[in-house]
């Protein structure tokens, strides 16, 4: 009997060291992104978006995971408008007279096409967002709302630009 209670006890012990050494992992990963995001560098640093989110997840943190989806996605769809000027675009559509509209929106979306892959990324991390919120053990309606809008955001520019 007492051979059973050790090993409990040994599982806790070492399954609380696992847990903090994840959140620790994750919060070195966090600091890296931020890291690699602050030096431009956002290849590495949607390399770390996902072993951090992994390490979040095995420390029992899904509402972090979720968080570090969204707000990389959040950050790819701020880029995106910052260099495409793709409200001002759009924008001027409604300006053209009717008979050059669709060229010109041919036109913009051609000259939006390079941005496709990096906006399917935002969307591919702000679907694994949702999946991470709803699996979450620490409900937060501010997150999941952040994320339903990045995720129907990234959704029209996606649409837009393919039409």
């Amino acid at each position: 009997m007492r051979k059973i209670q050790a090993l409990w006890i040994l599982l806790l012990l070492t399954s609380n060291n696992i847990f903090a050494g994840a959140f620790e992992s994750y919060q070195i990963e966090r600091r890296a992104i931020i890291t690699y995001i602050q030096k431009g560098n956002t290849t590495a640093a949607y390399a770390c978006v996902y072993t951090a989110a992994n390490y979040a997840v095995a420390a029992g943190r899904r509402d972090h995971a979720a968080w570090i989806y969204n707000n990389v996605a959040h950050g790819i769809i701020t880029k995106f408008y910052e260099h495409s000027k793709y409200t001002e675009l759009m924008g001027l559509a409604a300006a053209v007279r009717p008979s050059m509209r669709d060229a010109y929106l041919q036109h913009v979306r051609q000259k939006l096409r390079p941005y496709v892959k990096s906006l399917s990324t935002a969307r591919e991390l702000l679907l694994r967002a949702q999946f991470e919120d709803e699996k979450s053990s620490r409900s937060d309606q501010e997150r999941t709302n952040k994320i339903k809008r990045n995720l129907r955001t990234v959704t029209n520019i996606l649409t837009a630009i393919s039409n």
